[in-house]
């Protein structure tokens, strides 16, 4: 899945692989050289805002007297919507944030905080090395593969079972 923002300065990229060949890191239909990156900073992604949920439970806890039938499926819709941002806000993940010499920036989505720091790891070290193996880094499966780096068994990663 690819998502874009319309800013090129600012590009949101969701992929399910990336491949660092060489002097160069591919995902989805982009391809950056090693070189250009300026910086790689990791960020847990900003939390989504229950407010309004809020006010609306509140306000049909008030009303539950009066419009007994309305305020009850209300309760019901907002204590939902309340029920599934705080699912999405506890499962932010990480983003890393690939910062070039251009001043554009790419930021991808990892589901899991460590995982993006092994990714943020392997990066840095192909920056600072010359990389001659094909490195496949699985987003979905949080697994790299031919790793430069020991994280796991086999110079791969196994996060999480």
């Amino acid at each position: 899945m690819n998502t874009e923002n319309n800013d090129l300065n600012n590009q949101r990229i969701e992929t399910s692989q990336i491949l660092i060949e060489k002097n160069s890191i591919q995902f989805n239909r982009t391809t950056l050289q090693i070189s250009s990156i300026a910086q790689i900073s990791l960020h847990t992604p900003p939390s989504k805002s229950m407010t309004k949920p809020i006010i609306a439970f509140i306000i049909f806890l008030f009303l539950i007297k009066n419009l007994t039938i309305i305020s009850i499926l209300g309760l019901v819709v907002s204590g939902a919507i309340i029920y599934q941002i705080k699912k999405a806000n506890d499962s932010r993940g990480e983003d890393m944030y690939i910062h070039l010499n251009s001043g554009n920036r790419y930021i991808i989505a990892c589901a899991e905080p460590q995982f993006a720091n092994y990714i943020r790891e392997v990066i840095e070290y192909c920056i600072n090395n010359t990389n001659g193996e094909r490195i496949v880094i699985n987003m979905d499966q949080c697994d790299i593969s031919n790793s430069p780096i020991m994280f796991g068994n086999n110079n791969g990663v196994e996060y999480g079972n």
